[in-house]
């Protein structure tokens, strides 16, 4: 999924460590695996506590639970709504359905010009939204 094509995609040097529930293996072939949490879900429970931003990307389900567990104090979520083409089709996962509605709220760090460029951006060539969600991201870690 994802997280191991940004594991493998990763620079050289760059301290990677994944969250695995007890027994489990990423098998990203880089960075290191800690283990925690007696299954998936208690994975998940530690690892939103853990996280000092978490990005979702087109999201439903289980990511939209993680993200809403994250609302916490000093957390910022970043949501990047699915492109047009979603398999998902489900209006849920896109900003505004049925997000919780502080997960909308802009972090002060970020300015209003790129929230409403990253709120905006399902139409967007693939490029432009991660150039997008970089600047945002790098707002955010600037302020940790």
């Amino acid at each position: 999924g994802a997280e191991a094509v940004f594991a493998r995609s990763a620079v050289d040097g760059a301290r990677l460590f994944q969250l695995c529930a007890t027994g489990r293996e990423s098998g990203f072939g880089v960075g290191l695996d800690i283990h925690a949490g007696t299954d998936e879900e208690h994975n998940s429970e530690i690892f939103v506590c853990l996280a000092d931003i978490l990005l979702v990307i087109g999201a439903g389900g289980e990511a939209l639970r993680e993200a809403a567990l994250t609302l916490r104090p000093g957390a910022a979520v970043v949501p990047v709504p699915p492109r047009p083409a979603s398999p998902s089709g489900d209006d849920a996962s896109r900003p505004g359905g049925d997000w919780p509605g502080a997960m909308l709220e802009r972090p002060a760090v970020v300015s209003e010009e790129q929230w409403s460029a990253l709120m905006q951006s399902a139409e967007a060539p693939v490029p432009q939204v991660v150039e997008v969600v970089a600047g945002v991201l790098h707002a955010l870690v600037g302020a940790i």
